[in-house]
């Protein structure tokens, strides 16, 4: 990754089984992203067998399109409930230590990279310079998430702590913030930061007092693409999701969303982020596996708390 490149196009997606043909890497690698993070459920390990789980990692790295496509594009990511080990787990999955190395293979982590010593795999990246930069913080929404519950937490104290300084201790204009599960659709029953209640107000209110600009929040997970957003308690700006699921299966299925602000796409797809930064613009693009362009959503930089793009001085308290 070449930080001092200006980024133009960044992709993402999720949900990859292992075993079906991995040759969507070349319709991605077409729009000639920047940057592609993996959002979860890159592979589906589902196990604490540590051979298994290399395997099923293996079976990506050897696909000719994906090993053309790593070749191309710098690759970054994080992880959600299948490839950590267990359906719906959190810290109290024994075997989580360990397939956090099996997952820092697979992305090709340097081997003195602060992940390998840390509990989760949380980590940010920073691609351009002010003005125009943008900072990618992928959250670990498992090491350390408790049963949910209206108080239980869904990143851990160290972690909170090291997002805060992300957010707070940045000159980038865009913040993207991943997680493999969603964090503001509430209507359906499966996992959503919803289900922490607590935890979802902490996140809104930490972004709005380190008063970081330009927020996007990234996740998988769903079988589906959708863009959702809400402005509610302390936010200045609305806050927008953009879901990327699944590249290899998808669920065909119409799900209820309150903060649907865009169409739903229920088939194969993956995400893309793209910067007009002449415009202060930035485009929320899915798109089906083939790149076909399927749902395109704008948003305005200085409508997102940009000073650096004519936004009004921040307001939140």
């Amino acid at each position: 990754m070449d930080p001092s490149r200006v980024p133009l196009r960044i992709a993402f997606g999720s949900c990859n089984h292992e075993y079906a043909p991995q040759t969507h890497y070349d319709a991605i690698a077409a729009q000639d992203p920047d940057l592609w993070i993996w959002l979860g459920d890159n592979v589906y390990g589902d196990t604490s067998d540590d051979r298994e789980l290399r395997d099923k990692y293996a079976q990506v790295l050897g696909a000719p399109a994906y090993r053309r496509f790593v070749d191309q594009v710098p690759v970054v990511g994080t992880w959600d409930d299948h490839d950590f080990g267990q359906n719906n787990a959190g810290e109290e999955f024994e075997a989580r230590a360990q397939n956090q190395a099996a997952m820092l293979d697979f992305l090709g982590e340097p081997a003195d990279s602060p992940r390998r010593r840390q509990a989760g795999v949380f980590a940010s990246y920073d691609l351009g310079a002010a003005p125009h930069k943008v900072r990618v913080i992928l959250l670990d929404g498992r090491s350390h998430r408790e049963r949910p519950s209206v108080t239980a937490d869904t990143l851990g104290e160290d972690q909170w702590r090291w997002l805060e300084g992300q957010l707070r201790h940045s000159d980038a204009s865009v913040h993207l913030i991943g997680n493999g599960y969603q964090f503001l659709p509430e209507d359906h029953p499966n996992e959503t930061w919803a289900k922490f209640p607590e935890a979802r107000r902490r996140l809104f209110a930490l972004i709005a007092q380190t008063q970081a600009p330009g927020v996007v929040l990234l996740s998988g997970d769903r079988h589906h693409a959708d863009i959702s957003a809400t402005q509610q308690g302390p936010l200045a700006y609305p806050l927008h999701e953009h879901t990327a699921s699944g590249l290899t299966h998808a669920s065909g299925l119409k799900e209820t969303n309150r903060y649907r602000v865009a169409e739903q796409y229920s088939s194969e797809n993956f995400g893309m982020l793209e910067l007009d930064w002449e415009r202060g613009r930035v485009e929320l693009r899915t798109h089906a596996i083939d790149g076909k362009l399927e749902v395109l959503h704008g948003l305005e930089l200085a409508a997102l708390g940009n000073p650096w793009y004519g936004a009004d001085a921040f307001d939140a308290e």
